[in-house]
């Protein structure tokens, strides 16, 4: 049976195998934690004793030696987990030591994920499979593919019933408007009759006083 102590050697005190992102950055977190921690220890012990402050100094060089190489093992096992030799490693110190651009080498060792199933260096540690892993990414792209199309649809159909409720309303206010013209053109219509009724009345009127006159 396997202990903690057995899965902390196989996973940081070795350097052949893969290792994955995860606890490679828990690694490199607790080693900025340790010497963040350890640089006020010893600056506050400093004050009230160099001696005891000079003790601590050397144990704290001693860990950060220790520290360091484990680091190191597990930077060339994040490397061998990209599928890339460990000798690879010496570039990414190199490149470290440019100012400004040189963080980008340590945080891709932390950023890039390892090939998918096993490579050159061993078994992938995350256990993928490239089959199922390839298949989990076409069905994931099918299905967002066909998520996006059906929405394009449902908006499409409600652009047209859009369209077709404002064709409809525009037809409404063209017969609306039609009828109102010739509710108009028949009260012109009436109102012209009724003057021209009105004109012969009076014309006959007119006519019969003349003869009332004559007799």
């Amino acid at each position: 049976m396997e202990t903690n102590t057995d899965d902390f050697v196989k996973t940081y005190l070795t350097y052949e195998g893969r290792l994955n992102r995860q606890p490679y950055i828990i690694l490199i977190l607790a080693y900025i934690a340790f010497i963040f921690f350890m640089s006020i220890l010893i600056n506050i012990i400093s004050i009230f004793s160099g001696i005891l402050a000079g003790l601590l100094s050397l144990i704290f060089l001693i860990s950060i030696l220790v520290f360091g190489i484990v680091c190191l093992l597990a930077a060339i096992r994040r490397l061998h987990d990209m599928n890339l030799s460990g000798w690879w490693y010496i570039g990414v110190v190199i490149v470290s030591l440019i100012p400004i651009i040189g963080i980008i080498a340590p945080i891709c060792l932390m950023a890039i994920d390892g090939t998918v199933g096993p490579n050159k260096f061993g078994e992938d540690p995350k256990g993928r499979n490239p089959i199922t892993y390839e298949n989990n990414n076409v069905n994931s792209t099918t299905g967002a593919a066909n998520a996006t199309n059906n929405a394009a649809d449902v908006n499409a159909e409600k652009a047209a019933l859009g369209n077709g409720n404002s064709v409809n309303n525009n037809d409404n206010n063209s017969i609306n408007n039609e009828n109102r013209n010739v509710s108009d053109s028949n009260a012109g219509d009436n109102s012209n009759t009724n003057s021209s009724t009105n004109d012969n009345n009076n014309r006959s009127n007119d006519n019969d006083d003349d003869t009332i006159g004559q007799f």
